[in-house]
Formats: C-alpha cells, structure tokens, sequence
C-alpha cells in the first residue's frame, strides 16, 4: 500500500502546484508559472503512466500483473486475496483520480507562460536591449 499513498501524496502535491502555477501566472510572474506548470505537468503525468502501467499488469497480463503482485497479496484463502486485489485496483485508481484534472490545469498554463516568455524575449532583441 506504500505504493498508493506514494501515488496520491504525488498526485495532490502536483495538483497544488498547478494551483500555484495558476496563481503566479494571473500575477503575471511567468518565469516561476513556467517552471512550477511544467513541473505539475511532468509529475501529473508520471502518475498517470505508472498507474496505467500497474493497472495494465493486473488486467491484461494477469501472469506477469501475478508475479510483481505476488510479494503484496496476502497469504491465506482466495477470498482474501480478491478482497485485497480489488482494493489494490480501487486505491490506483483512486489515488492517479487528480492527475486528468491537474493536467487540464498546468498543462495550458505551462503553454501561455512559455509562449509569454518568448514574446518578452523577442520584444527585448527586436528593442535591442538583448
């Protein structure tokens, strides 16, 4: 389960710096909008991947979803081990829930921040204070 908790520490800790990227970027500082947007983004998306990529090893590859599971499921009836693969399934999902949304967020501001740094610095050159 240190997986999942590592997975929605990420995911709201992404989603809080897309919030302040949002706030940097209405205060016009678009250097630091820039850097902390991209930041979310990468993270956001990371989250996104891997919880893809462990759901697609439960689901599609049930043999090889198996044995890198294996170490986590608990010992004892079936039951009990379906109990816990589908709360495993539940916490991923659960836990990558604020990555769609944090990209919606950071990966537009990331966007206008950059392209807002290139016509700053075409301004400067074109003034020729560069």
């Amino acid at each position: 389960m240190i997986l999942y908790w590592a997975l929605a520490i990420a995911t709201y800790g992404a989603a809080l710096a897309a919030v302040a990227a949002l706030a940097l970027a209405i205060l016009r500082r678009w250097q630091p909008a820039r850097n902390v947007a991209r930041a979310a983004s990468l993270v956001a998306l990371s989250v996104f991947l891997l919880s893809f990529i462990l759901l697609g090893l439960l689901l599609v590859v049930p043999g090889v979803g198996a044995v890198v599971f294996r170490a986590l499921l608990p010992a004892g009836d079936p039951e009990d081990r379906a109990r816990f693969l589908a709360e495993a399934i539940a916490e991923t999902m659960n836990s990558s829930a604020m990555a769609v949304p944090t990209l919606l967020l950071a990966v537009p501001i990331w966007i206008v921040a950059k392209l807002r740094l290139a016509k700053l610095a075409r301004a400067v050159v074109s003034r020729g204070g560069g």
